[in-house]
């Protein structure tokens, strides 16, 4: 604080005041003081040996929270004022996190509009102090919306990378999952079949000619479970869901659809299906399970947007792009 160098926040924190240790500001004779050491054990050390410092490494400014923001900043400019700190430097600050507490992104909803602000200021604070002397000296006072804008953006993306990292991982180890074999034979007896119980079965049995009859395999499971055409009873066939990508109920493989177009060919496509999951053509993710009827319910609000229109109030199965579904008309 003398010398005007940079100094993270923490240390004028609560916290970080209550575990600085004592400074020994003796004369370079003979004295000799308790010092704490690592394990909580004192010694007599050298006054001109001890040193100032905390129990652990200070946090960065952008990693603090509002309460210790609120806290810091007032105790920092009574040492600038302590310490003779140029007047028109201290008002500048002042001015600064003044502006940075009354920002209107300080009641956003928006949880990255909220931590840009803290980014913010650590990132321009510790540029102003390195741009001390040179001719790329700048001013604090005024928050410069623009770089506001950029820093909430990247620390968006960060997120979206992060999700889309998660993702990815938690897929990866569900294929992983299911590539292991059900069961793993047992040494000692593979090879082996155990003998089946004799059975007897008497004359005019009904079970006798119920074995000989010849058993009904369908060729495609497809065509036995999952009928095309209406069943007899009138029951219509089930209405697909809508793929995310072209926004089509027609039957295709949707975890592995890229289509360029949406499925009437007025629209390009938003989204693309990578490895099995959805995300936008920049790889930044986006949330499947929103796209669906029934919409999602996880705190990951970021990446809730409808994967045909990027609209945050719907996914793709309202989405007005999607295709319609078919009418029923009971008769």
């Amino acid at each position: 604080m003398e010398s005007g160098s940079y100094v993270e926040l923490y240390y004028f924190t609560n916290q970080g005041i209550s575990e600085a240790e004592e400074v020994a500001t003796t004369p370079s004779d003979g004295t000799y003081v308790w010092k704490t050491q690592e394990d909580g054990t004192h010694s007599l050390v050298k006054a001109s040996s001890a040193k100032r410092g905390l129990k652990s490494d200070p946090l960065p400014d952008d990693r603090l929270t509002w309460e210790q923001f609120f806290e810091a900043t007032p105790c920092m400019i009574r040492f600038m004022v302590r310490y003779q700190w140029p007047q028109d430097h201290i008002d500048m600050f002042g001015k600064f996190w003044l502006n940075i507490q009354s920002h209107p992104w300080r009641t956003s909803t928006d949880p990255f509009a909220k931590k840009a602000l803290l980014s913010y200021q650590a990132k321009q604070r510790r540029i102003w102090h390195y741009s001390i002397g040179t001719p790329c000296g700048f001013s604090l006072a005024e928050i410069e919306e623009e770089v506001l804008k950029r820093t909430r953006d990247e620390l968006a993306h960060s997120s979206f990378n992060a999700e889309l990292s998660r993702m990815q991982a938690i897929n990866n180890a569900n294929m992983a999952h299911q590539s292991r074999p059900n069961s793993v034979a047992n040494p000692l007896t593979a090879g082996t079949k155990r003998p089946r119980a004799p059975t007897t079965t008497l004359p005019g049995d009904p079970s006798d000619s119920l074995d000989k009859r010849p058993r009904f395999r369908p060729s495609s499971p497809s065509r036995a479970f999952l009928p095309a055409t209406p069943l007899t009873d009138g029951t219509p066939p089930p209405v697909l869901s809508v793929c995310p990508v072209c926004l089509s109920r027609e039957k295709h493989k949707i975890v592995e659809c890229n289509a360029s177009l949406t499925w009437d060919k007025q629209f390009e496509t938003i989204c693309k299906c990578f490895n099995k999951l959805l995300t936008r053509a920049d790889d930044r993710a986006v949330c499947a399970k929103w796209q669906r009827d029934g919409g999602c319910k996880d705190k990951h609000t970021p990446i809730h947007m409808c994967s045909g229109c990027s609209a945050s109030s719907h996914g793709a199965s309202l989405c007005p792009r999607a295709q319609k579904a078919p009418t029923t008309h009971s008769l």
